[in-house]
C-alpha cells in the first residue's frame, strides 16, 4: 500500500503525505466525497505510514507493523496502534466507541509513537456515539490521530466538522482511470474506457467491475426500456417481466442499471447528443432512442421507475411490477391522448 499506488484526487493524496514527512498532522482529518472514490484507501495509506518503523517517502511493507497491517486488512490478526470502527449493523453504537476508540486513547501507543484511528463511515455514528467521538476528540493526547471516511458530511455533528481538517474527494477522470486499468492488466483499452465511465470515477467499484455480467444486465435494461417507450411488441412484455420475476434477487440493481440509462435518455433528449452520458459505449443507440421523445415524459418514466421499490416493500410480485410500469410508459409514449 503505496501513495504512489494511489489512483487520483492527486492533491489531496500531495497533501496528507507532506504533513505526516513535515510532522505537522492535523488531530482529525475528514475525508468526504462520493463512495469508492479512494478515501478509504488513502486513509489506511496514510496510517500504514504512520505507524511503520521505517518510514520514509513511502511505507516499508517490511516491518512488523507494516505486516500487521496487511494482515488485519487480510481479515486477520490485530495492529495494537490501529483502530477501524466499521458499524455493527446499521450503527456505529455507543460501546463501540468507548471500547474501540475512547479506552485506547487513555493508553499509550504499544508499538508506534502514534495511535491512528479510522471512522468508516462516519455518518454511521448512533447520535450517543458521535457525543462520545466528541468527547475524546478534544481531549485526545497529541499522538492521536482520527480519519473520519464520509459519503454524507452534513449527517456529521457541526461540533464534529469543526474539528477536522477537510479534504473533498472528486470522482476520478475517466481517462486517468482507464489508464490505470490498462495499466494493471484489469482490461484493453475499449472495456478499460467503458468501465471507467460506467463506474463514474469510482475508483473501487470500477477494480472489481465485472464487465461481461454488466452488459449482459444491461441489455435486460434496455429492453425494459424500449418496451416501456411502445417498441417491439406487447407479448414481450410480460415475457421479460416473467424474466424478472424469477431473478428477483437481481431486481435493485436492475433498478439502478435502467434509472442510470434513462437519465442518459434525458440529459440527450435535452442538451443533445453532445450531451456526456454514463453509458458513452452506447451512444450511438441512446441517441435513436431519445429522438423525438420529450425530456418531460422520459422524467415522467423515470418517476414511475423509482417508484417500483415502494411495492416491493409490500411484498407485491416483481413480474407484476414490471408489467405495470413498461404498460404504463408504453401508454404515456404511445397514446395520441397522452400528455
Amino acid at each position: 500500500m503505496k501513495f504512489t499506488d494511489f489512483i487520483g484526487n492527486e492533491l489531496i493524496r500531495d497533501a496528507v503525505l507532506s504533513a505526516i514527512l513535515s510532522g505537522r498532522l492535523a488531530n482529525a482529518y475528514l475525508f468526504a466525497g462520493p463512495p469508492a472514490v479512494g478515501k478509504r484507501t488513502l486513509a489506511l495509506t496514510a496510517a500504514t505510514a504512520l505507524l511503520c518503523e521505517s518510514f520514509e517517502k513511502e511505507p516499508c511493507g517490511k516491518c512488523d507493523s507494516c505486516r500487521r497491517i496487511e494482515t488485519l486488512l487480510e481479515g486477520e490478526g490485530f495492529h495494537p496502534d490501529l483502530g477501524i470502527i466499521e458499524p455493527d449493523g446499521k450503527f456505529i453504537k455507543v460501546d463501540q466507541v468507548r471500547r474501540n476508540l475512547v479506552a485506547a486513547t487513555q493508553l499509550r501507543p504499544y508499538s508506534s509513537s502514534r495511535q491512528v484511528f479510522i471512522i468508516d463511515p462516519a455518518e454511521a455514528m448512533h447520535p450517543s456515539a458521535a457525543n462520545a467521538f466528541l468527547k475524546t476528540l478534544e481531549e485526545a493526547p497529541g499522538g492521536a490521530v482520527f480519519f473520519l471516511i464520509s459519503a454524507s458530511p452534513a449527517s456529521l455533528l457541526p461540533t464534529v466538522l469543526s474539528r477536522c481538517q477537510r479534504f473533498n474527494f472528486q470522482p476520478v477522470a475517466r481517462d486517468l482511470l482507464a489508464d490505470e486499468l490498462i495499466r494493471r492488466g484489469l482490461f484493453e483499452a475499449d472495456g478499460a474506457l467503458t468501465v471507467a465511465g460506467l463506474s463514474r470515477g469510482a475508483v473501487g467499484m470500477a477494480l472489481g467491475f465485472d464487465l461481461d455480467r454488466h452488459l449482459e444486465e444491461r441489455s435486460s435494461a434496455l429492453k425494459f426500456i424500449h418496451l416501456a417507450l411502445g417498441e417491439r411488441s406487447t407479448a414481450e412484455i410480460f415475457s421479460l417481466a416473467a424474466k424478472f420475476g424469477k431473478e428477483s434477487e437481481r431486481f435493485d440493481s436492475r433498478l439502478e442499471l435502467i434509472s442510470a440509462l434513462i437519465r442518459d435518455l434525458m440529459l440527450i433528449a435535452s442538451a443533445g447528443s453532445g450531451a456526456e452520458t454514463i453509458n458513452e459505449d452506447i451512444k450511438e443507440e441512446l441517441v435513436d432512442m431519445a429522438r423525438g421523445r420529450p425530456a418531460r415524459k422520459l422524467a415522467r418514466l423515470l418517476s414511475l421507475v423509482a417508484e417500483m421499490r415502494e411495492p416491493m416493500v409490500r411484498n407485491v410480485r416483481v413480474d407484476s411490477i414490471c408489467e405495470r410500469v413498461m404498460l404504463g410508459g408504453r401508454e404515456m409514449f404511445v397514446s395520441p391522448a397522452a400528455k
